[in-house]
C-alpha cells in the first residue's frame, strides 16, 4: 500500500496535480513539487499522484520528505509499462512514461478534474485560479505551443489551422468528459496511426489531434515555455498576454532540448535560474548540482587535463604550448568564478 502526507489542517480548496515519471527523472520530479507547495497557499489541500514504472523505493521516500516545505498528499500509481512499449516513441524520448498521461481519468475515477505537469516544470505562483477555471464544455485546456514549426504541424495534423495547437506539457483535464467518452481508446488508436519519425511529439500530436474542437486555449502564463525568450515565435497570444506571461508566469516549462540541470546550459535567463532556486529546496540537491554553473566546465577539466599531461609527458618537447594553455587556463578559471559568483547570488533563497 502506498503511503501518504495527509494534512492535518482543514482545508476548503482540493487541487489533483498528477505527474509522469520514471526513476531518472526523480530529482527534477521533485524540484517542481517543491515549487509548487513553496508557492501554494495555506487553504488548499495539494494532492499529488505521479504515475510509474520503475521508480525506486529509496526515491519515493526521498519525495516524501517534501512534506517539510508544507503538508500535502503524494500517492504514487503503478503502471504497467508494457501496455505503452509496442508504441513507437520519439528518438529523444528514451521510456514510454510519457503516454501514461493517457491513464489519469481511468487511474483515479473518482476524480473530476485534474491539472497535468511534465516533470520538467517551475511554478511561481499559487495554482488554485488556473485549477478553478471551468472546463466543462472541453476535453482540456492548454496553453498554445508557438514554436514556428507548429505551423507546419497543424497542416501534418489536418487540423484547421485557426484551431490553436496546445503544448502538452501542462494540462487541465476534464477527467469525467475523458471517460464518459472513452478518450483513452482513441488516444491509443492514434498514437498508433501516427509516425513518431514525421511528428515527434507523439503523445501531443495524439491529444490535438482527438481533443480537436474541444481544447479551451489558457493564457500563456500558465505554460510559459523557457524559449518564448527567443525571436522565433508562432502564437496567437496578443503581445500584452506574452509579456504577462514573461514577467509574471504562474508555470515555467523547460520544454526545449536544454534543460537548466544540465552541465552544458549554464543558467543564462531568469527562467533557468527558477529552476536552481527551488532544487535547493529538495533532498536531490548536493555539491553536483552546484558545479552545474558553467558552460564552460568541460573545457576547464579539458584544458587541466592536457596541462597535466604536458608537464609530465610533453614539457620537453612542447614548452611553447605550455604557456599558452596555462594563460587559457587562468582566464577560464576566472570566467568560471565570476559565473559560479553570479549563479549563487541569483539562485539564493
Amino acid at each position: 500500500m502506498e503511503r501518504k502526507i495527509e494534512g492535518s489542517l482543514e482545508m476548503n480548496k482540493n487541487i489533483d496535480i498528477f505527474y509522469c515519471a520514471d526513476d531518472k527523472f526523480v530529482p527534477y520530479l521533485a524540484t517542481s513539487i517543491a515549487s509548487i507547495l513553496k508557492n501554494s497557499n495555506e487553504d488548499e489541500n495539494i494532492s499529488i499522484y505521479v504515475l510509474n514504472n520503475d521508480i525506486k523505493e529509496e526515491n519515493k521516500n526521498l519525495l516524501y520528505t517534501l512534506s517539510n516545505i508544507r503538508e500535502f498528499k503524494l500517492e504514487f500509481l503503478q503502471v504497467d509499462g508494457s501496455i505503452f512499449e509496442k508504441y513507437e516513441k520519439p528518438d529523444y524520448i528514451h521510456s514510454s512514461a510519457f503516454l501514461y498521461r493517457y491513464l489519469i481519468p481511468q487511474i483515479k475515477p473518482n476524480i473530476q478534474k485534474a491539472l497535468y505537469f511534465d516533470c520538467d516544470t517551475i511554478v511561481k505562483q499559487s495554482l488554485w485560479n488556473l485549477f478553478n477555471t471551468n472546463i466543462d464544455d472541453y476535453y482540456i485546456g492548454g496553453v498554445e505551443d508557438y514554436h514556428w514549426m507548429m505551423s507546419f504541424k497543424r497542416l501534418k495534423l489536418n487540423s484547421s489551422i485557426v484551431e490553436p495547437y496546445l503544448n502538452s506539457g501542462v494540462l487541465l483535464i476534464n477527467c469525467q468528459k475523458w471517460r464518459e467518452e472513452d478518450l483513452y481508446h482513441k488516444l491509443i488508436a492514434e498514437t498508433n496511426n501516427l509516425n513518431p519519425k514525421v511528428l515527434e511529439q507523439l503523445d501531443q500530436d495524439a491529444i490535438n489531434i482527438v481533443c480537436t474542437g474541444q481544447k479551451l486555449l489558457l493564457p500563456p502564463k500558465y505554460n510559459l515555455l523557457s524559449c518564448w525568450s527567443e525571436n522565433n515565435m508562432f502564437t496567437s497570444y496578443k503581445y500584452k498576454d506574452l509579456q504577462e506571461a514573461i514577467l509574471s508566469p504562474v508555470v515555467i516549462h523547460y520544454s526545449g532540448p536544454i534543460k537548466p540541470w544540465m552541465e552544458e546550459s549554464f543558467p543564462v535567463d531568469e527562467f533557468a535560474y527558477e529552476f536552481h532556486r527551488y532544487v535547493q529546496l529538495t533532498p536531490f540537491y548536493d555539491k553536483n548540482f552546484r558545479k552545474r554553473v558553467s558552460r564552460r566546465c568541460k573545457e576547464l577539466v579539458r584544458l587541466e587535463n592536457e596541462i597535466r599531461e604536458n608537464l609530465i609527458v610533453k614539457i620537453f618537447i612542447d614548452l611553447k604550448k605550455l604557456p599558452i594553455q596555462i594563460n587559457n587556463l587562468i582566464k577560464i578559471h576566472s570566467e568560471y568564478k565570476t559565473r559560479k559568483r553570479i549563479f549563487l547570488e541569483k539562485t539564493s533563497l
